[in-house]
């Protein structure tokens, strides 16, 4: 058939290099495929078409890697082996498809500099609001400008699309601009039939309604006809009460030869054919009957692989007006699903005997090929087969094919229990069986069971030795986290052996990270060092991204023991990538508390914070006691900004989970933690946290736990104990290579001095050094102002204001640090600038000359309370009724009253003990009591005061002044107003007042660093927004698009992914990922300040 110029749609077309996303939305016969096959003139063009094995998220993941391969090489990576790999056994499907969208995303944007097309046709098959459909979504929003999305199908989009169309993203092709305008009917009519100006492709074009495969097959039926029939045909068409396609359709095949009937009603059978499938299956004369039809192209098409295919209407025709007897359909089919089978198309030949309804055949071929087809990415295909499968026909290789089918799935559960039915009671089994049990449990946190299940295996005389050595590696691991290190290490050792002796990688991978772990036991670094190297090297040779995932966050721990922080972010950057896109998920949260830790050593709080809430989310998603871990880093990146009230509950939280595992590491780390940031308030019992924290062994944070008892025993008082812990902690850092502890230790020995001199200067500038050199800018920022407080004493010299501005920079509350400090910021004394000073951001705290009044001198909890009460209304006076109310719910007025008269008596108390002040820091009468703010520093006051002139000074566009006002109020901002009464009434006005204070000059600031093409400077005051409001999406896209322009692109698109769940929560379709913010040039009314310092 000629080929019919469609000029206007031609245009239309064009402007698909201009869309993100582009829509072909049509019913059969309107030319879908052949429009897309059009484009692959306009550009470099990857192709997909879609079935319904793609509902399959990881089948449809790998379909899509296999088919942007061809354009995108650098696929073949590690990408490709992730998406190919074992799910982990929590998988969060949609979470899964999001990584993987957004990783073949970033793939492509970092190796593709041209425009590239990816076609997906038939996304109807996909179905929507499932995983495959939201793997295509966030491909579609994470791509990169020169990436253009074409999905092609029936219906509408898979996933909302108005954001895109009004920002000019989406170009959309529907029926309308698919169908045949007269002028166009009349040329094919001029080309086909040698007709002229007459009026038969107007009547054709009403009586098909432009219908290309109407008009077509109309234009054929025409042509087969005597000129003179043609009017009593197109009456027909006009009279005909069967459907229009069915009408022509027999029109046309009523001209055809027997031998082209028969061919079309037996090739309808297949989803795809070539003409030696048509040999095999004995039809006479196949090949010259394929080729004619092929060459006519009105009842065959061909596909992007070079295969055949009845178009899909013919075969809807064929199948019902051109049936075959059903014996004979079956027997086609089972002669092609054995010629399938012979040539190596297992695929094909399982979905022909599923089509064929031979469960028997079925069963020989899973148990057979299973494996193969497993490697080669077609587990849908198998998870069908195998459903298909009665209960009498399953084999015991049919069980384990299909669970390892639904392991790749992420199907644990549903895994272990083909396994289990595999196993078929049996107490021994085969090794290879009983490490895929075990390590299921193993990866669940089960680790008994697990061993319990690796232990049937170890008496398998016939093992494959691969098979055997990854068995015994893995049970020695289960030792190792029992703590039986005896064991561990025989079974390690035999590991290694059998590993080195059959040379397979897994197994040798398995087997080196086990002696890496021994030798961390060991305090052996340089074993550590050298097993890890080739058990990662081993791993990545033999395509496991489980073990290379394990083996990477296990070394980066071993850096981070070290101090060695960037070459710790290193390795975990690749766990996490990894850990994400296979849905592991103790690994993908290990590896994120890790990172987490990483950026806390590199002074990165607000980053780090957001890894540690994600690794807390995702081990509580799962159960896992191993959430103590963030949680107790967590409660340490709180201490370090001075967020006390927040440690302490992260702390406490962490001590529960770990005393109830009986996890003495974890136990450890967050006793230590907690015991700091108890002393200011209650120095006995942070003695006896920190005596336990000492006494839960020389494990790995045992140095952590020797410097903590030895800050707690500083800031108490006992400068001697403290200084013979710091000795200890000293000499046992040095011993393990642990140079952030030598650090810590110099430090706490420098301030246990009893009169701090030369000798104490040079361990401080020692310490100092020691920060510099692995990176961790908070260390080294605290002891600069350790150093300026020895050297000035606790007033406020130009050296200690540099050093206090450089940790407000890096998110550290540092003004007054001893009242809201722990460990060495709890012993540089804070500023003189008040006598008197209340901190309620944060933490609740009095400050009294310096120093904090203790909760004992209180005397009364109510007291404590109506303090906090009168600070959250300001200045303005309560009522005494109202307070009574408040603090003493329905109780007697007239019994209370004298209470309130008591607590306001201790409030005076605490506040001035030598009543110096004339004044009096209460206003009280009979009626009403208020605070007197013009004799207390009250930090809520403060940063209110400041943030208001900071914003106002950028809405004038006084930049210079704006700048150090903003700059102050994030300073004194220590976290959420009396963050220890979240539930109170009372404390709301305030706290909402603060918060959206905060969040403006956060805003103000971010908008500052942007204007100075500071992209990078941008990110701390973005994620602080997002700390406090999850929801907003102005700082969720600046965050993005600051990430962009720092040249963070992996973060970029993580965090993304975060600002897309978000909008999931409230229902609101996501912005497309946007590029690098442009500088703002809108003034300050517009949202925001924009400035640079002066």
């Amino acid at each position: 058939m000629g080929s019919l110029a469609r000029p206007a749609l031609v245009a239309r077309v064009a402007d698909v290099l201009g869309r993100r996303l582009t829509t072909v939305i049509a019913e059969a016969g309107y030319g879908k495929s052949t429009l897309l096959s059009s484009w692959w003139e306009m550009a470099p063009c990857a192709w997909y078409t879609a079935d319904a094995t793609d509902r399959d998220m990881p089948t449809l993941a790998r379909q899509l890697a296999d088919a942007l391969r061809l354009r995108v090489p650098e696929l073949r990576s590690g990408l490709a082996r992730a998406i190919r790999g074992v799910s982990g056994p929590d998988a969060d499907q949609p979470a899964h498809a999001d990584a993987l969208g957004s990783r073949l995303a970033q793939v492509v944007h970092a190796h593709v500099d041209g425009d590239l097309i990816l076609i997906i046709d038939d996304v109807d098959e996909l179905g929507s609001a499932n995983p495959s459909a939201r793997l295509i979504e966030a491909f579609c929003r994470h791509a990169p400008p020169r990436l253009h999305l074409v999905l092609a199908g029936r219906s509408r989009p898979l996933f909302p699309v108005e954001r895109l169309r009004g920002q000019g993203q989406l170009l959309e092709l529907g029926g309308d601009q698919l169908a045949f305008s007269t002028a166009e009917v009349g040329e094919l009519v001029r080309q086909r039939l040698g007709v002229g100006m007459t009026d038969l492709p107007e009547r054709l074009h009403r009586l098909a309604g432009g219908w290309p495969a109407a008009v077509i097959l109309a234009v054929e039926a025409l042509r087969e006809t005597p000129r003179a029939s043609w009017p009593a045909v197109l009456d027909g068409l006009d009279r005909t009460r069967t459907p229009l396609f069915a009408y022509l359709a027999e029109e046309v095949f009523a001209h055809q030869s027997a031998s082209v009937r028969e061919a079309v009603g037996r090739l309808a059978l297949f989803d795809q054919f070539t003409p030696d499938l048509c040999d095999a299956i004995g039809m006479a004369e196949a090949r010259s009957v394929v080729t004619d039809l092929a060459g006519q192209s009105l009842f065959v098409e061909t596909r992007q692989d070079g295969s055949l295919a009845l178009r899909p209407l013919i075969r809807d025709y064929a199948l019902h007006h051109l049936p075959l007897p059903t014996s004979t359909a079956r027997e086609l089919r089972l002669t092609a699903a054995a010629w399938l089978a012979r040539t190596g198309s297992a695929d094909a030949a399982a979905r022909m005997l599923l089509a064929a309804g031979a469960p028997d055949q079925l069963a020989r071929l899973i148990g057979d090929e299973g494996a193969t087809l497993l490697a080669a990415g077609h587990v849908a295909t198998v998870l069908e087969a195998c459903r298909a499968i009665p209960d009498a026909l399953r084999t015991a290789a049919v069980e384990q094919v299909e669970g390892e089918a639904r392991q790749i799935q992420g199907d644990w559960k549903g895994a272990l229990a083909c396994y289990e039915r595999a196993a078929g009671g049996r107490e021994a089994l085969p090794a290879p069986l009983a490490r895929r049990i075990g390590l299921l449990h193993y990866l669940r946190g089960h680790v008994d069971t697990a061993l319990a299940a690796y232990r049937r295996g170890l008496e398998d005389r016939e093992a494959d030795p691969a098979e055997m050595a990854s068995l015994l590696a893995w049970t020695a691991t289960a030792h190792w986290l029992r703590g039986d290190v005896a064991a561990c290490r025989d079974l390690a050792a035999q590991a290694l052996a059998a590993a080195e002796a059959c040379g397979d990688r897994r197994a040798l991978a398995a087997a080196h990270t086990v002696i890496s772990m021994l030798a961390a036991l060991d305090g052996d670094r340089r074993a550590n060092d050298a097993h890890y190297l080739l058990a990662l090297r081993a791993a990545e040779e033999a395509g496991d991204i489980l073990q290379t995932v394990r083996i990477r966050t296990n070394r980066a721990s071993h850096f981070l023991e070290e101090g060695s922080y960037p070459q710790a972010l290193q390795e975990l950057e690749v766990a996490v990538r990894l850990a994400e896109l296979t849905s592991f998920a103790n690994f993908h949260a290990l590896s994120l508390c890790n990172r987490g830790e990483a950026r806390m050593r590199m002074g990165r709080l607000d980053e780090a914070l957001v890894d540690l809430e994600a690794s807390r989310d995702r081990y509580q998603q799962i159960a896992s006691d191993m959430v103590a871990y963030p949680l107790s880093l967590i409660g340490e990146l709180h201490r370090e900004r001075g967020n006390l009230v927040q440690a302490r509950a992260a702390y406490e939280e962490a001590v529960s989970i770990a005393e109830g595992s009986g996890d003495r590491q974890a136990l450890g780390a967050a006793l230590a933690g907690l015991a700091t940031v108890l002393v200011g308030d209650d120095p006995r019992r942070a003695s006896e946290i920190a005596r336990r924290a000492v006494g839960a062994g020389t494990g790995l944070d045992y140095v952590v736990a020797l410097l903590s008892a030895g800050w707690v025993a500083a800031v108490a008082g006992e400068r001697e104990e403290a200084a013979r812990l710091a000795a200890a902690a000293a000499a046992e850092a040095r011993l393990r290579r642990d140079r952030a502890g030598l650090a810590d230790a110099l430090a706490l020995t420098a301030m246990s001095a009893p009169r701090p001199g030369r000798e104490a200067t040079q361990h401080l500038h020692e310490a100092a050094s020691i920060w510099r050199d692995v990176g961790n800018p908070l260390g080294e920022a605290k002891v600069a102002l350790a150093l300026a407080a020895l050297e000035t004493g606790s007033g406020t010299s130009p050296r200690r204001r540099v050093a206090e501005h450089r940790l407000e920079e890096l998110g550290v509350h540092a003004h007054g640090a001893g009242g809201v400090a722990a460990g060495l910021l709890a012993l540089v004394g804070g500023t003189e600038s008040a006598t008197l000073r209340i901190e309620s951001l944060g933490r609740f705290a009095v400050i009294r000359d310096g120093e904090p009044v203790r909760l004992s001198e209180w005397q009364s909890k109510r007291a404590r309370e109506l303090l906090k009460l009168l600070v959250a209304r300001r200045g303005r006076p309560a009522s005494r009724g109202y307070l009574m109310e408040t603090l003493w719910p329905d109780e007697d007025p007239e019994k209370v009253a004298n209470r309130l008269s008591v607590a306001l008596s201790t409030i005076r108390g605490v506040l001035d003990p030598r009543r110096t002040t004339s004044e009096g820091h209460l206003h009280a009468d009979k009626d009403a009591v208020a605070l007197n703010l013009e004799s207390i520093d009250v930090d809520l006051e403060r940063f209110l005061v400041a943030a208001a002139e900071g914003l106002a000074s950028a809405r004038r566009g006084d930049l210079v002044t704006a700048l150090p006002a903003l700059e102050a109020a994030a300073a004194a901002h220590g976290g959420d107003f009396l963050e220890e009464n979240p539930y109170d009434d009372w404390a709301i006005t305030a706290r909402e007042e603060a918060r959206a204070g905060y969040v403006a000059v956060c805003r103000a600031l971010a908008a500052g660093a942007s204007k100075a093409s500071d992209p990078e400077g941008a990110v701390p005051h973005l994620l602080r927004i997002l700390e406090i409001d999850r929801y907003d999406e102005q700082a969720h896209l600046g965050l993005v698009s600051a990430l962009v322009g720092a040249g963070r692109h992996g973060e970029a698109h993580r965090h993304y992914l975060n600002y897309r769940r978000a909008m999931d929560d409230l229902g609101v379709e996501p912005a497309p990922f946007p590029g690098p913010q442009a500088p703002s040039k809108a003034g300050p009314g517009a949202g925001g300040s924009a400035f640079r310092k002066p």
